[in-house]
């Protein structure tokens, strides 16, 4: 089941079904591949999170954002934010997961962890797609990030070295520091006023 050197949308598309339709069982095919995060990058998360910031300003145009009305330049500037932070959201869940990995007793290398953070994210990054419908997309975004959740535990093992008795642990007290980082994050956005 890996995905060989092929065209670039061939890659993302067998690799965003493989995550979709199997998030348990795919961690084997993705860590048998050997992909800089560079690659990972440019292969599988850019192509979607471009598209779903497409989608999401398109249908925020054609259908109003959902919850506010915006201007035209405050919907650019909001729209360029989000496709800044989630460019950045898998370098910095990479970063966080291995400086964590060490207090629970388990190990991961940069590349791995990147690769884990990338594919994880694919769930919630296809929910993205779906903003093209405002309400589509809000309805469909929470169950694709729990997908992305129980994606990101299922391949946890088997991405880093972690020992079962801290494999909770682990993974709680990343979420937990990715939740602080994002708010610590968009409380230096507003104090900023970007």
């Amino acid at each position: 089941m890996a995905i060989t050197a092929s065209a670039p949308s061939t890659i993302i598309f067998e690799r965003t079904k493989l995550v979709l339709t199997h998030p348990a069982t795919c961690w084997p095919t993705i860590a048998s591949e050997s992909r800089s995060p560079r690659e990972v990058f440019t292969l599988i998360s850019l192509p979607l999170i471009l598209l779903g910031t497409i989608c999401a300003y398109t249908g925020a145009q054609l259908f109003g954002p959902v919850g506010a009305a915006l201007s035209t330049s405050a919907l650019v500037k909001q729209t360029a934010m989000s496709f800044v932070l989630a460019c950045g959201a898998p370098f910095l869940s990479a970063f966080v997961l291995t400086r964590l990995a060490p207090f629970f007793q388990s190990s991961v290398t940069f590349e791995r962890a990147f690769s884990w953070s990338a594919h994880s994210s694919i769930p919630s990054l296809v929910a993205g797609l779906f903003s093209l419908f405002p309400l589509l997309g809000a309805i469909l975004s929470p169950l694709l990030g729990l997908l992305s959740l129980y994606a990101a535990y299922a391949g946890l093992p088997t991405m880093a070295t972690v020992p079962q008795n801290q494999r909770v642990a682990l993974f709680v007290t990343f979420i937990v520091t990715m939740i602080i980082a994002g708010l610590l994050l968009g409380a230096l956005l507003v104090a900023t006023r970007l």
